[in-house]
């Protein structure tokens, strides 16, 4: 059975399940309705514009959550465990977290699957805010005019869950603090934790030099052929295609996405068709040929080979529950 909401119904039923009791001034708790699972749900209000939400729940059924255009906040998202489906940005949890500027937010599709444990550490900061904690920094224009976007296209990024980041979501779920000390712990956490997050995007050389070459309407331009690709990956249009969809030329579509994003377009589409066959091969619910033509291969031995050369086990390892091999 698969249950379908809207936001706005999502909520609504959420809204009916506030826990009471021995709660913050700035915190607000709601549980599950058993029609959606079993589960939690933390709104705490930090200072700065700042809102950060811990949710642990486990959907009875599978879950479709639909979702219009939208303004959108600057926001991050780190699954501890657990991982979620989008029409917008394709698989994400694991070994890569969600980062968004703010901006327009085009409609989307998210899927949740049954029985799955999920943990989500998701954070919103209003942009204005984000402003306030770059003052006097010299990257401020850069990482703003990244970052933070008026009637266009959001931007979104998938830094990966280093260590580090990992460490600090835990730190933030299992705070040691309470009251107002527990405030200022998880607003200084969420500040370390977005700071990481930026570096991951934004490069070692600094945000200046990292789009050297590249207007901003050519990066909007390579953002909408990246989520061309993330939504389309089994079946994805050919690159003169792609860059005619998109209003650039072949030539820089590829040297734009590769300035852009660190990778290739053909290497970006394997990545995103890898991590989509890897959960579904966890998930247990399909063969290796049946994954493997869900992600677009119609050959098995090239899927395979692919496979084995991007985690370090094959599929068949993989649907058997062993563990990736990262080097």
């Amino acid at each position: 059975m698969t249950l379908i909401f809207s936001m706005e119904q999502w909520h609504e039923l959420l809204d009916c399940y506030p826990v009471t009791g021995n709660l913050d001034a700035f915190e607000t708790r709601y549980k599950f309705s058993e029609k959606l699972g079993q589960g939690f749900f933390r709104d705490i209000q930090l200072s700065l514009g700042i809102d950060l939400e811990i949710s642990h729940y486990r959907y009875r059924d599978d879950v479709i959550l639909k979702e219009s255009v939208h303004e959108h906040e600057v926001q991050f998202s780190i699954f501890l465990t657990g991982a979620t489906y989008s029409s917008e940005y394709a698989l994400f949890g694991g070994r890569r977290c969600y980062l968004s500027g703010s901006g327009i937010a085009p409609a989307s599709v998210g899927w949740w699957r049954r029985s799955q444990q999920s943990l989500l550490v998701d954070v919103h900061i209003k942009p204005e805010s984000l402003v306030d904690l770059f003052i006097g920094d010299p990257r401020q224009v850069a990482i703003l005019d990244l970052m933070i976007r008026t009637n266009e296209w959001k931007p979104s990024f998938f830094p990966m869950v280093t260590p580090a980041v990992q460490k600090i979501a835990w730190q933030i779920v299992h705070s040691p603090f309470a009251g107002g000390m527990q405030r200022l712990y998880l607003q200084a956490k969420v500040l370390e934790l977005l700071s990481l997050l930026l570096e991951d995007v934004l490069g070692d050389r600094g945000l200046s030099v990292v789009f050297p070459a590249l207007k901003s309407a050519t990066i909007d331009c390579l953002h909408q052929a990246k989520a061309i690709l993330t939504a389309e990956f089994e079946n994805p249009p050919l690159i003169p295609q792609l860059a005619q969809q998109v209003g650039v030329s072949e030539r820089t579509l590829h040297r734009g996405f590769q300035a852009l994003f660190k990778t290739s377009v053909l290497g970006y589409l394997m990545r995103r068709r890898m991590e989509q066959a890897e959960y579904l091969l966890r998930a247990g619910d399909y063969t290796v040929a049946e994954v493997a033509n869900m992600v677009g291969y119609e050959h098995l031995g090239h899927f395979a080979a692919v496979f084995k050369r991007q985690f370090g086990l094959s599929p068949r390892e993989c649907l058997a529950g062993k563990k990736a091999v990262l080097g």
